[in-house]
């Protein structure tokens, strides 16, 4: 993720716990300028990774919005959020080729997958 993304995300999402927390409502413009963004940067680096990242934060939110555990506001940014940091986790987690090990972690922590 570049600078400008984390600049961009971190804007987005102070902006929406503010909005949240004054009006209990996160706008929709806010929620549709997260997603916009997230593309445009996909297009420029020509990749479709946002697309796995906001199908992935809709797979998890959708059920709880379902189960009135958030919001449909709280749906949306996740969306958005998903958008712009895309799916980096599962692309090196589930997605990378290569051979995986599972390394345990002390008690208490959880265990980690991890690429060699």
């Amino acid at each position: 993720m570049t600078a400008a993304q984390q600049i961009i995300l971190a804007a987005l999402v102070i902006a929406a716990a503010v909005f949240d927390l004054r009006t209990r409502r996160i706008p929709n413009w806010l929620c549709t300028a997260g997603p916009l963004w997230g593309v445009a940067c996909q297009i420029v680096r020509f990749q479709c990774s946002g697309a796995r990242g906001t199908g992935l934060a809709l797979l998890i939110y959708v059920p709880l919005f379902a189960l009135r555990a958030v919001g449909g506001g709280d749906v949306k940014l996740m969306a958005a959020v998903g958008s712009i940091r895309r799916s980096e986790i599962l692309d090196r987690d589930f997605f990378d080729h290569g051979d995986c090990r599972r390394r345990a972690e002390p008690a208490g922590h959880c265990a980690t997958w991890e690429s060699y």
